[in-house]
């Protein structure tokens, strides 16, 4: 295990690829389950309803299985699914566990600053440095530029952005349910 959580580490670093990855059902489903039971400790943290957490969950789980499902299919991989979505949720686990302590720490920061508070900075430095990993990853499973993967994790990015948005109510508005 140890030996997938290094490869992990180094695609969130960008010196390897998804194709380093088994190909492994097993190892997807286990990743895919890290993956969701990281986003539980946002219910205690950013005091949500477990079914928002749910919501948003099972929307990004969807999503990524539908979107590379179409990448691969229309650059003609289709064969390094379990890799790439492995790769995906193994490095959003990683940088899930990264962002939880700062999470924390921005709920017990004062909220009078009006400038970005550090711990803010630092989880909008690694929400982009996510996007940057996501995009890595892409085009490596695409065999495309870098440019590629970037604008395909971007147009991703913004893609769960709205569905989200558009799923869930604004952050500190209560359901009428």
């Amino acid at each position: 295990m140890l030996v997938y959580v290094q490869a992990l580490i180094n695609i969130v670093l960008c010196r390897r690829g998804p194709e380093d990855l088994p190909d492994s059902g097993f190892l997807l489903v286990l990743t895919v389950i890290v993956y969701a039971m990281l986003h539980v400790p946002a219910v205690f943290i950013r005091d949500v309803a477990m079914a928002e957490v749910f919501v948003q969950v099972a929307l990004s789980i969807a999503l990524a299985f539908a979107f590379t499902r179409i990448l691969l299919q229309l650059a003609g991989f289709p064969q390094r699914n379990r890799q790439v979505l492995t790769a995906l949720f193994g490095t959003g686990a990683l940088l899930t566990a990264l962002i939880l302590p700062l999470m924390i720490w921005l709920q017990s920061a004062p909220q009078s600053q009006s400038a970005l508070p550090l711990p803010g900075l630092i989880l909008l430095i690694i929400t982009l440095w996510s996007v940057v990993v996501d995009a890595h990853i892409i085009a490596r499973a695409l065999s495309r530029p870098f440019v590629v993967g970037l604008l395909l994790s971007i147009v991703y990015f913004l893609l769960y952005q709205t569905l989200r948005s558009g799923l869930l109510p604004p952050p500190g508005v209560q359901s009428m349910s």
